[in-house]
């Protein structure tokens, strides 16, 4: 009797961490006792479904409870064989995934004109301050009131804006994450942090080699890797130099790029411009990335 109450025991304090595990791991966003609660009878009911197929291999002698102990642990197994399979690398979060093509299907339906202004569809918001809101990935940027907007060269680019006196640019990306779950604020937090402690040179990496693949930049070097924050929102912020071949004259370049995560998706701010000639150009330079970023807003309430 004392065995069995052993093994009570041991299925409940398992379940109990199982469902902890899984929620601090991969958890969703909910909130954490309806989810502790749904991993914990899910893994208990599935012990359940599996313990006629166990009981093929394993004596029946044994009892219900020592079939069920054997059958526990078999879902315990398959449960978290499914969970490893499905986790990302947190670096391949940043691989060429066609990101953006969703959103330019959207606009090429909505919007027939050769001519593809930002603003003309219902999906999105541009003012004539150049306050700029995207309703399908629930975002709101501030652009300067003398930077131009285009929806981007290329697959990866959704929105481009840009100053024709400066040569500076802004383009922001953004799509699924990869990831078999949303995320909550907090989590997305979390993650970024885990990112920058595990995966950002593998990123970084990554991130060298499309744009020397693609022909953007080349002679890339990096700057500086951080996190920081913006209304509570954490973003990975990289910041390289470059050469970019233009007319047969190599010329310096800085980007700075902010990712961050929110729900299903992952979004990039990537800022290009020549290098500062000066300090009042580089302060120029760092005031842009500042005020442009604290007018970030990511939100489910940014919709129509």
């Amino acid at each position: 009797m004392k065995d069995n109450h052993k093994k009570i025991l041991t299925i409940f304090i398992s379940a109990v961490l199982y469902s902890l595990l899984k929620y601090f791991l991969v958890g969703s966003q909910y909130s954490f006792l309806p989810e502790f609660v749904a991993n914990f009878v899910i893994l208990l009911g599935l012990a359940f479904l599996l313990y006629p197929v166990v009981s093929i291999f394993v004596s029946k002698k044994l009892g219900f409870l020592n079939i069920y102990f054997h059958s526990f642990f078999t879902a315990m197994a398959i449960i978290s064989i499914s969970v490893v399979g499905n986790i990302t690398n947190d670096s391949d979060l940043l691989s060429e995934s066609k990101t953006s093509d969703k959103y330019k299907k959207i606009v090429n339906e909505n919007n027939p004109n050769p001519i593809k202004k930002v603003g003309d569809v219902k999906h999105e918001f541009l003012n004539e301050d150049n306050l700029y809101e995207n309703y399908v990935y629930n975002y709101a940027i501030k652009f300067p009131e003398d930077f131009e907007l285009n929806y981007g060269v290329g697959e990866y680019s959704q929105l481009k804006a840009y100053n024709k006196e400066t040569i500076r640019q802004i383009a922001i990306s953004s799509g699924d994450n990869k990831l078999n779950y949303s995320l909550s604020n907090q989590q997305a937090n979390d993650l970024l942090k885990s990112m920058m402690e595990r995966d950002v040179d593998a990123m970084v990496e990554k991130m060298k080699l499309k744009w020397k693949t693609e022909g953007s930049y080349q002679n890339i070097e990096l700057l500086e890797k951080d996190l920081v924050n913006f209304y509570n929102k954490k973003f990975i912020k990289l910041s390289f130099s470059g050469t970019r071949n233009l007319n047969n004259i190599d010329y310096a370049f800085v980007m700075t790029d902010f990712i961050t995560l929110f729900k299903t998706n992952i979004y990039q701010f990537l800022f290009e411009s020549p290098k500062p000639k000066d300090e009042l150009d580089s302060m120029s330079w760092e005031n842009l990335l500042f005020s442009t970023m604290a007018g970030v807003r990511i939100s489910e309430g940014i919709t129509q």
